[in-house]
């Protein structure tokens, strides 16, 4: 969590994490799903004006489990003014779930597919969702990966 309550006389904040996600409150979350480094800004307005403070992120030890899945994974288009369609590929028989989480945390959807084996392509629809970046994550078997999806 990204915390800027303490700070006397806002009234108003905009976060920018450095990863494509914004947000206004004065405590705010972000989701990083890649190693690295990341500036994060923080403007801070009040009465006469607005204030900016940036500073650096570091994020370690994110593994996507990919070869854990043992698949091949593809999603596209992205970005996507609205469908999107997910490409599994299993050697072996297995079951799929998929979520496709908000920024905020709030699960929108959740789809299931039974026994893939082969290929197969999973279609998603986010028409009726506001613009703005979601997440998809996939799980198998205990192991999960996280795709970030930029809604035009």
């Amino acid at each position: 969590d990204f915390d800027a309550s303490s700070i006397l006389g806002a009234t108003g904040y905009y976060w920018n994490f450095g990863n494509g996600a914004s947000d206004s409150n004065a405590v705010a979350m972000s989701t990083y799903l890649q190693n690295g480094t990341y500036s994060v800004l923080l403007r801070v307005f009040n009465d006469c004006g607005s204030s900016d403070t940036i500073f650096d992120v570091t994020v370690g030890g994110i593994s996507l489990l990919e070869q854990d899945l043992g698949n091949r994974i593809e999603v596209f288009p992205n970005p996507t003014n609205g469908q999107f369609r997910v490409l599994l590929e299993s050697s072996r028989k297995r079951d799929f779930e998929f979520e496709l989480i908000d920024m905020q945390g709030r699960r929108i959807r959740q789809q299931s597919v039974q026994n893939l084996q082969g290929k197969q392509e999973v279609l998603f629809d986010l028409t009726d969702f506001a613009q703005g970046v979601y997440l998809l994550r996939i799980s198998s078997e205990g192991a999960h990966t996280l795709r970030s999806i930029q809604r035009n």
